[in-house]
């Protein structure tokens, strides 16, 4: 399979009905190519680099014909009211006017992602249009949950980077010195600061703020050592609404996005995720 080396033998491929994330890692360091039964696969054939995540059948019920026909606006609002039910425990949902303030969207966008999360029956509107008493309750987290992070886990655009250091540690101080309050993390390095799990983490998933323009991106990305490539594995950079930067935490010194959005982000990860997305609900979401 693939070309002929230069010596003229095939190129070393293993195959496996599975492979935990450190063999993974171990093989894509010595650049030997591999493929699972699951579709997952990191192939290099001649100077051509194929890569794809198989994903496992989904376990989260089909979409039912009364949620909400997902877009940013509406993903934005729903992104703030579950992180402020993981933070809080409180199942009132914040006011139009703070979800406004923290999804970045106007107060008219807000009142009709609230009217759709209604009638999708994860929120309760409140007996009495007026009044201090008149606030909606958030009744069905865990659905909410589970549709919204399945829309965000396939629709947000990745680019890569490949970074001087090989420990993902390091890389996150360089770009947090870089960006400053422009920046947090997601993907495995911020889950194994909220709930420790047996696994290695092998690439950085960083969130840059959208109100970034793209040359200062570029200069702090530089300063951060950061080179754009494709055939990296070692950086992730995904753009991030208000909606994500404005309910970051601060964990060892570093800022790392809510537990839904690392958990949305455990899904992007297809397979090699699932479980360690389980256990990051368990622990650090709660529903």
């Amino acid at each position: 399979m693939g070309s002929l080396r230069r010596d003229g033998t095939a190129p070393l491929i293993i195959a496996a009905r599975s492979l935990s994330p450190g063999a993974r890692a171990i093989l894509d360091d010595q650049q030997v190519s591999w493929l699972t039964e699951t579709g997952a696969a990191r192939l290099r054939l001649g100077g051509i680099l194929v890569e794809r995540d198989g994903r496992a059948p989904s376990k989260v019920p089909p979409p039912r014909g009364d949620e909400p026909r997902w877009a940013p606006a509406i993903a934005g609002v729903a992104e703030v009211v579950l992180a402020a039910y993981v933070d809080t425990r409180v199942d009132v949902v914040p006011s139009t006017a703070s979800l406004a303030s923290r999804s970045g969207r106007s107060l008219g966008s807000v009142s009709a992602a609230l009217q759709e999360f209604d009638r999708s029956g994860w929120t309760q509107p409140p007996p009495v249009r007026r009044g201090p008493s008149a606030r909606r309750l958030l009744v069905d987290a865990p659905a909410m949950l589970d549709s919204w992070a399945a829309w965000v886990s396939l629709r947000d655009r990745v680019v890569r980077y490949h970074a001087v250091h090989r420990e993902p540690e390091r890389t996150a101080r360089d770009l947090q010195q870089a960006f400053a309050g422009d920046v947090a993390f997601g993907g495995r390095l911020a889950a194994d600061l909220v709930a420790p799990f047996s696994s290695s983490v092998r690439t950085l998933r960083c969130y840059l703020s959208d109100s970034i323009d793209d040359v200062d991106r570029a200069d702090r990305l530089a300063a951060a050592r950061l080179t754009q490539s494709d055939d990296s594995s070692r950086v992730e950079i995904l753009g991030a609404p208000l909606s994500t930067m404005s309910t970051v935490g601060r964990h060892e010194g570093l800022t790392i996005v809510s537990p839904v959005r690392i958990y949305a982000d455990l899904l992007r990860d297809g397979v090699r995720g699932e479980e360690a997305a389980r256990h990051l609900r368990d622990v650090a979401v709660g529903f």
